[in-house]
């Protein structure tokens, strides 16, 4: 996966979202979208052992 890709930054922005909720800088709830990108995370996944690839690329992944 590129370090352009959209999981890439999408999953990054949800995480700088979530630690700002936490610190209470937002008051808009970001657990939604952690689902959602739990999902995408998994299916992605998923898609890696079905195409066979290696475990250190799962391991880097996850």
């Amino acid at each position: 996966m590129s370090p352009l890709s959209f999981p890439y930054f999408f999953s990054y922005w949800i995480f700088a979202w979530f630690v700002c909720y936490e610190f209470g800088w937002t008051n808009y709830n970001p657990y939604l979208y952690l689902w959602i990108a739990f999902v995408f995370n998994n299916l992605f996944s998923l898609a890696m052992i079905y195409y066979q690839n290696d475990f250190i690329d799962l391991w880097i992944f996850n």
